[in-house]
């Protein structure tokens, strides 16, 4: 399985852009993406959401029309599902993450670990993804993770956790394996990293120019 870690380093996307990401998510066969510090904003208008869109019903969670997520979703496949969850708000901008898959999403949930800290929690039929999601990690605690933990280990499909990687080291092993090379965090390309609670090690790990040049970078770990 092949899937993306990516922070949105680009503010605007044009259609072209957009399209281009479309065509290599497809041409690289990748499963899953998970888009981190996507922005948007209220003034270009609420997005028209189809039955493959689901969002947090965290009392914040908004879709514009301008998110990176929502411009590939309906740009790929009908049978990739898309979540989105808003993480904070600024007056000029709301940021957040967008999840995409290719796997029918069976269900969506999400527990508020501490004021600006959430556990994000989709099950697909094959695999469940989960992110912690804050926007000040020096916030996240210990218990925060062993509550984390907690609620994922009863999970019966084999769990992805995506999690600030300066917070990482507080999983609780063996439980949790995977991290990334840490060359990819020097470079600052994606803060999340990936872990598995099924014992599984990465095949590869590759830096992944989307648009052709260093303008918009990601992590591809294959496993």
């Amino acid at each position: 399985m092949r899937m993306a870690l990516m922070d949105k380093q680009i503010d605007v996307w044009q259609p072209t852009m957009v399209a281009k990401m479309q065509a290599q998510i497809e041409e690289l066969d990748i499963e899953c993406l998970v888009l981190n510090q996507v922005g948007q904003h209220q003034q270009q208008g609420i997005a028209e959401l189809y039955p493959q869109h689901f969002y947090l019903n965290d009392g914040i969670t908004r879709i514009y029309q301008d998110n990176l997520g929502y411009q590939l979703s309906v740009q790929l496949p009908d049978t990739w599902q898309t979540v989105f969850s808003t993480i904070y708000l600024k007056a000029q901008a709301h940021y957040g993450q967008v999840i995409l898959c290719r796997t029918n999403l069976v269900k969506l949930w999400h527990r508020q670990l501490a004021p600006q800290i959430k556990l994000v929690v989709a099950e697909t039929q094959t695999y469940v993804i989960a992110i912690i999601s804050t926007p000040s990690v020096h916030k996240i605690k210990a218990q925060h993770l062993l509550e984390v933990h907690d609620l994922l280990r009863a999970q019966i499909k084999p769990v992805i956790l995506c999690v600030p990687h300066q917070v990482a080291s507080g999983l609780p092993s063996p439980h949790w394996q995977g991290g990334l090379d840490k060359k990819f965090h020097q470079g600052r390309l994606c803060e999340l990293e990936a872990y598995f609670d099924f014992g599984l090690v990465f095949d590869t790990q590759r830096t992944w120019d989307v648009l052709g040049d260093k303008t918009q970078r990601a992590i591809l770990p294959d496993f």
